[in-house]
């Protein structure tokens, strides 16, 4: 199959995708601590704004789908980075559990108009052969930012220790800096990147009641969002894993983190090599062997627990097999809910996708916790387990049901 050009504007959006992320990884892995050791807030109420944060998303993305077909991408992604700004600019100044809760839920508002909005944008800009390809890219590029920004926002925290009377001064700079590149990620979509949204289907697009009715009458959009609720529901596993090596392995807390170091960098090393073989299936078979993979490296924690497989290279080599399944999910998964999707409906179908996010990863941690605090990992992996054999066995059925045309890699 000949390769199409990519634009330059699928690397512009990428290029501003980092940045944007970049700003992300300097306060994601701090945040918990942050609000816990230097406000005083409970972990249950740090655990809370948390969920909240992902929960919010789920009506807030009919909202993000509305905007980004009725008034266009690019607007939807501006209003999305100001509001996105503002929020995280004022996380300094939260000083109890209210502010802190409100302000989760308005972050959770503002960034779930940002994910389908900044997907369809990609997949307006990009030829259907080429689209498994450039979300291969986007994940490289998601994690390779957020690494850096982990990085950075370390280095920052470290370097600043002993300067401020107050240590939690050193914190406030890194939810400045992810303010910042909010900013700049409106700057690059102000300057640099023009509309995508097609003048045909801006004038197909019935409004919003039409619009999600449409999409929600359709059940193959609806049986492929049940199918990858079960997946990212098992992306929750990376918010428990530390904890779960730590306690219950025995690893120390800087070894807990091997784990997510190695998973970061497979992705950014692996993810393109590994693609090339994938991009040529169909995409319910990439994601049926993600499915194995997921499986086979939940498999390898519950060997790690009870004992079969101890300390950490046991850890490492089932976070390597877990990780393969991350690599064959990501890009197969938007590149069908891209191909599905109708052109004057492509930012609704795409809040759909960010919908399965925000269930999964608002209903997992809570679920995982529950069994970590109840000291039953095992339970916990087995679960897990199933949950992947019900997708691949869901997925043989959605292969059958989902037109030929929509599964095949030029779609």
């Amino acid at each position: 199959m000949r390769r199409s050009r990519v634009p330059t504007q699928v690397i512009v959006l990428l290029l501003g995708r980092f940045v944007n992320d970049l700003g992300r990884g300097f306060t994601m892995p701090f945040s918990a601590m942050y609000f816990n050791t230097h406000r005083g807030l409970s972990m249950t109420v740090v655990g809370l704004g948390i969920t909240l944060f992902a929960l919010m998303g789920i009506p807030a993305v009919f909202l993000g789908g509305y905007v980004s077909d009725r008034f266009g991408r690019r607007r939807a992604l501006m209003a999305s980075m100001l509001a996105s700004a503002a929020v995280y600019g004022l996380y300094p100044w939260i000083s109890g559990a209210p502010t802190y809760l409100l302000l989760s839920a308005l972050a959770g508002v503002s960034l779930s108009i940002y994910w389908p909005a900044s997907n369809a944008m990609l997949t307006d800009l990009t030829p259907p052969e080429e689209r498994g390809r450039v979300f291969g890219w986007l994940n490289v590029v998601n994690n390779a930012a957020l690494g850096a920004g982990a990085l950075l926002g370390s280095v920052t925290v470290d370097s600043l220790a002993g300067v401020f009377d107050d240590p939690a001064r050193r914190y406030h700079i890194l939810y400045y800096v992810d303010a910042g590149t909010y900013l700049a990620f409106l700057a690059i979509l102000w300057l640099w990147i023009d509309e995508t949204l097609p003048s045909r289907a801006a004038g197909e697009y019935a409004g919003f009641r039409k619009g999600w009715g449409e999409a929600l009458r359709d059940g193959t959009l609806l049986f492929l969002g049940a199918l990858m609720v079960c997946f990212t529901l098992i992306y929750s596993a990376y918010f428990v894993l530390p904890v779960f090596f730590h306690r219950f392995l025995g690893l120390t807390e800087g070894q807990a983190g091997w784990p997510l170091v190695l998973n970061m960098a497979m992705v950014v090393l692996l993810q393109m090599p590994l693609w090339s073989v994938l991009d040529p299936w169909r995409r319910t078979r990439s994601l049926a062997l993600a499915a194995a993979f997921f499986a086979l490296g939940l498999s390898g924690f519950l060997a790690c627990g009870t004992g079969l497989a101890a300390g950490v290279a046991g850890a490492l080599a089932a976070m390597a097999v877990f990780t393969l399944g991350e690599l064959a999910h990501g890009p197969a998964a938007i590149a069908l809910f891209g191909s599905l999707a109708p052109e004057h409906l492509r930012g609704t179908y795409m809040s759909v996708n960010s919908m399965t996010w925000s269930l999964g990863l608002g209903l997992g941690p809570v679920v995982m916790g529950c069994f970590l605090d109840a000291g039953r990992p095992g339970a916990l992996w087995l679960l897990m387990i199933a949950v992947m054999a019900a997708a691949a066995a869901g997925l043989a059925v959605f292969e059958r049901r989902v037109p030929r045309e929509v599964n095949r890699p030029g779609a």
